[in-house]
């Protein structure tokens, strides 16, 4: 074996390793006192880079923890959908039933404004300069700061959630669609999925956007509003989709009890299940893709360590890229709002259960006792391969490339002493006899 041949073997084994260890690690871990049990189901939850998390809860109340999971404040809101700025200073999230509401992180109340109707989404900027929601009366509401509506407008169909980077709002309808508007309010584009759209997203710069949608898909989608590519879920209504800041990963809960850490490419870098007949009704992951949150319908509120691993191989399950269908649209007058209410589906949940903390998924456990059957057997291989590398010259096969020694040579074997003796003749009939014979093998006359 060369030395460039013994290079490629390691270099390959502790590629193996590395990718093992990855595979083994890739899970999320609940972090500090989580999950945590509220007086309801929990419709909402945001989270920021320092791991604090926002949830609203059919209780009526807005919590407020700590990244280990204690109550710093506890708002009497009834809220659906809440949203964080970036710092975590800022809370948006849906009031009253009809109204949406922007309060500091110490509960103080900085503006309340009504819609005509239920508000389904709520969503702040980053920066926390803007303020969007989503109504069942069709509308789409955009606020600065200070409580000044800037405009509104008219989807045509229940609004279920919303977003917005703070140049661009992103919202989902009950007609399927996902609608992506300026800043200004001009429609840009929309997507036309196969269910009816219940969560969005959109990265800060605006070049991603993220939609979840009842046919149990995920959804990435560019600025154009061009399909990237969608993940299927095994047609579990996706309730909440989230993005991290810079779009490298998302995060998205089903109605089967299931959330998913997706990368930029589609691949899942874990999947968790929270068993036990638990719908998740909303998703979120920090801007920085450190913490996932989610709420449930188990009454609970769980959060999460990401364990976000470094870039992973290329996906094994099935990522769907198929041609665009963005509907670009033409800067028309909205059309007229009417009083006629549409019943807005509700986000899909099951029977309340007992469960507390959720066990690992299967994929989870085969992962690490896989990855752990797989170090053990690389390690064994690398053992076998050094102790070959180190075998000295002379045992098994000479090395390539090294000095061949010629074998010693032989001493001649001893020559042995040489006896003449003279032939006999047999005296009756002249035959030859051999010297050690005394009687002719001719005529049997004995020789002398």
């Amino acid at each position: 074996m060369t030395d460039k041949t013994r290079k490629i073997y390691i270099s390959l084994l502790i590629s193996i390793l590395v990718l093992i260890s990855v595979a083994a690690g890739a899970e999320p871990t609940l972090q500090g006192s989580f999950p945590y049990k509220t007086g309801g189901k929990v419709n909402g939850v945001a989270v920021s880079n320092d791991g604090y998390v926002a949830a609203g809860a059919e209780d009526g109340f807005l919590y407020y923890f700590d990244s280990g999971g204690i109550v710093v404040s506890k708002n009497s809101v009834n809220s659906r959908d809440v949203s964080l700025s970036s710092d975590s200073v800022y809370i948006a999230t849906s009031s009253g039933g009809k109204g949406i509401t922007l309060m500091d992180r110490n509960g103080n109340i900085i503006f309340e404004k009504d819609t005509t109707g239920r508000v389904n989404g709520a969503g702040i900027s980053p920066d926390g300069e803007y303020v969007v929601a989503g109504s069942e009366d069709k509308g789409i509401y955009f606020y600065d700061k200070t409580g000044d509506r800037k405009w509104v407008y008219m989807a045509g169909n229940t609004v279920l959630d919303a977003a917005t980077n703070g140049n661009y709002v992103v919202a989902g309808s009950t007609d399927q669609k996902m609608h992506l508007l300026d800043k200004g309010g001009s429609p840009v584009c929309n997507y036309q999925t196969g269910g009816a759209v219940m969560g969005v997203a959109i990265s800060s710069d605006g070049n991603y956007i993220a939609a979840g949608s009842a046919d149990g898909n995920v959804y990435r989608l560019d600025k154009t509003c061009s399909l990237v590519w969608k993940f299927p879920t095994g047609g579990a209504t996706v309730n909440g989709v989230s993005l991290s800041s810079d779009g490298s990963f998302t995060v998205a809960g089903t109605a089967s009890g299931t959330f998913y850490l997706l990368d930029k490419t589609g691949f899942a870098v874990w999947t968790q299940s929270l068993g036990g007949g638990i719908s998740i009704l909303d998703a979120a992951i920090s801007p920085d893709g450190t913490y996932v949150a989610v709420g449930a319908s188990d009454y609970n509120v769980y959060a999460y360590l990401s364990n976000a691993p470094v870039p992973t191989p290329a996906p094994t399950q099935v990522v769907t890229t198929v041609p665009a269908t963005a509907t670009p649209i033409r800067t028309t007058p909205p059309p007229t709002v009417t009083q006629t209410r549409t019943q807005t589906p509700t986000k899909t949940s099951t029977p309340v259960s007992n469960a507390t903390a959720p066990a690992p998924s299967g994929m989870n456990t085969i992962l690490i006792v896989g990855g752990v059957v797989g170090a053990v057997a690389v390690v064994a291989v690398v053992l076998v391969v050094f102790k070959f590398m180190k075998k000295p010259p002379g045992v098994g096969a000479p090395l390539e490339g090294a000095p061949q020694v010629p074998p010693p040579e032989q001493p001649p074997a001893p020559s042995q002493p040489e006896t003449s003796q003279k032939p006999k003749f047999c005296t009756s009939c002249g035959a030859t006899v051999a010297g050690d014979l005394k009687f002719c093998t001719g005529c049997g006359a004995k020789v002398e």
